[in-house]
C-alpha cells in the first residue's frame, strides 16, 4: 500500500520542497524551509536519514524527519532534524489525515526490517520532547515494539501554552491580584501613554533590522550573565537568519522589537501557525532595567495577538516561573529512545547505560559529600546514604 524510502542527500530534500509542507503543516517548526536550514547548517548530508511514505500514486503522506548521529558510545542513534540548540519543539512523524496509523506502522516496519549494514543499519531511535498525546507517534512507538524493538521512554520539559480571551481587559483579568496590578503599572507608564512602541518586521529591510536587534540584545543580556548566548554559536545564528526570510515570506513570521523613546530594549522573535503565536527568542536590555523590558515585550506582544484574533501563545519547553506567572498551562513532554534488537545495538545501549550509570553516581557522590563536608560526615556513612539512594 505504501512505499517507504530514505531521503539520504540535500538534493532529495531539496525535490520535497514543493510537497513537504502539505503533509508536515503542523507549525513553521515542521516546514520544510525550517528543517532544510537547519540540515544545512548542523549536519553532512550523508548524515540524513529522513524516512518518507508515498502511495502506489507517488502522493506523499508521510514524512519522520530523521538524521544519523554516530559515536562510539552511542553507536548509530536517529535524531530528530531540528533538535541540538535549536530546541525545535513540536517533532513528530507527520502524516496525512486518514494515513496516520497506517503509515506509522509501515514506517516501523520498514526500520525493523532493515539489515545491519554500515550504510542502512541503526542501534537507537531518540525521539526528543515528543507531546505525550501526540497520536502519531505513538501510534509508531507501539508498532515498532511490536517488531521486537527495546522502549525506554522519561518524562521532559513541559511546553507552556497561554489559552487567550478575546480582549486584553478579560486576559489581565486572569492574573493574580498582584501580578494584574504590575502589568497594568507597566502598560499605563509606557504602552498606553505611547512612550513605548511595538514594531514588527513586515519588509526585507525591516527584517535585517530587526534580527539585529534580537541578536545584540541577547548577546548583550547573556554575556551579562556570563553565558555564551545562543547567536555566539555560527551554526544557529546562520539558520536563524536564513528561516528567518523564508518565514517572513511565507507570513509565519511574527519578528517584534519596541522602542521606548525612540531606543529599542527588548526583541522577540516568534512564529505563528495561524492561530497560535510561537515565542522562539528573545533579547533585553539588561542597562534599562529599570524599565522592566522583559515583562514589556511580554506585555505589548501579548497584547498584539490578542488584538491580532490569535487564540494562544505557546512559550515552548521549558519550566522557567514566569510562563505560569502569565497564566500558561503545562503540557507534557517525553523522550523516548527505542533500542534495536540487533546484537550489536544492545551492546552500545548496555555501554550507554553504564556511563549514564557511573556519571550519576559521580554526580551523586560529589553532592552528597559537598551537603556534609562541613558535618564531618564520616566516608562509610556517605557510602551507606549512596547504598540507601540506589546508586551504587
Amino acid at each position: 500500500m505504501y512505499s517507504i524510502r530514505r531521503i539520504g542527500n540535500f538534493s532529495q530534500l531539496k525535490a520535497l520542497r514543493c510537497t513537504w509542507d502539505s503533509v508536515a503543516n503542523e507549525t513553521p517548526f515542521s516546514s520544510w524551509s525550517w528543517f532544510y536550514h537547519w540540515a544545512e547548517n548542523y549536519i553532512q548530508p550523508d548524515q540524513l536519514y529522513t524516512i518518507v511514505a508515498e502511495t502506489d500514486a507517488g502522493e506523499l503522506v508521510g514524512i519522520l524527519p530523521l538524521y544519523m548521529d554516530q559515536s562510539v558510545l552511542g553507536g548509530r542513534t536517529l535524531r530528530f532534524l531540528g533538535s541540538g540548540e535549536v530546541c525545535t519543539d513540536y517533532l513528530s512523524l507527520f502524516t496525512s489525515p486518514g494515513h496516520r496509523i497506517e503509515v506509522a506502522s509501515a514506517i516501523a516496519q520498514h526500520l525493523s526490517s532493515l539489515p545491519q549494514t554500515e550504510n542502512d543499519g541503526w542501534d537507537s531511535i531518540v525521539l526528543d520532547h515528543v507531546h505525550d498525546d501526540d497520536v502519531a507517534i505513538n501510534e509508531f512507538v507501539e508498532a515498532m515494539q511490536v517488531y521486537g524493538n527495546e522502549l525506554q521512554s522519561a518524562a521532559a520539559q513541559n511546553c507552556w501554552r497561554i489559552e487567550l480571551p478575546d480582549s486584553w481587559d478579560k486576559y489581565i483579568a486572569m492574573m493574580s491580584k498582584s501580578h494584574r496590578k504590575q502589568l497594568r503599572r507597566v502598560d499605563r507608564a509606557l504602552i498606553e501613554s505611547g512612550k513605548a512602541t511595538l514594531h514588527t518586521a513586515k519588509t526585507d529591510v525591516e527584517l535585517r533590522r530587526a534580527m539585529e536587534i534580537l541578536v545584540y540584545l541577547h548577546q548583550k543580556r547573556r554575556n551579562q550573565l556570563g553565558q555564551p548566548g545562543c547567536f555566539s554559536s555560527e551554526p544557529f545564528s546562520n539558520f536563524l537568519t536564513a528561516v528567518a526570510a523564508d518565514l517572513l515570506t511565507d507570513g509565519t513570521l511574527r519578528l517584534h522589537w519596541v522602542e521606548v523613546d525612540g531606543w529599542a530594549v527588548a526583541a522577540e522573535f516568534q512564529v505563528t501557525d495561524g492561530t497560535t503565536v510561537f515565542a522562539y527568542q528573545a533579547g533585553i536590555d539588561p542597562d534599562v532595567m529599570d524599565l522592566e523590558p522583559g515583562r514589556l515585550i511580554m506585555i505589548a506582544t501579548i497584547r498584539d495577538a490578542i488584538a491580532s484574533g490569535y487564540q494562544a501563545v505557546d512559550f515552548l519547553r521549558g519550566d522557567e516561573p514566569y510562563k505560569a506567572h502569565f497564566r500558561a498551562k503545562p503540557r507534557a513532554t517525553r523522550t523516548s529512545r527505542i533500542v534495536a534488537s540487533s546484537q550489536r545495538a544492545q551492546v552500545h545501549h548496555a555501554m550507554r547505560s553504564a556511563t549514564t550509570t557511573v556519571k550519576n553516581l559521580l554526580k551523586s557522590t560529589k553532592d552528597l559529600v559537598s551537603n556534609n563536608s562541613q558535618s564531618g560526615m564520616p566516608l562509610t556513612r556517605i557510602y551507606h546514604d549512596l547504598v540507601r539512594r540506589k546508586t551504587v
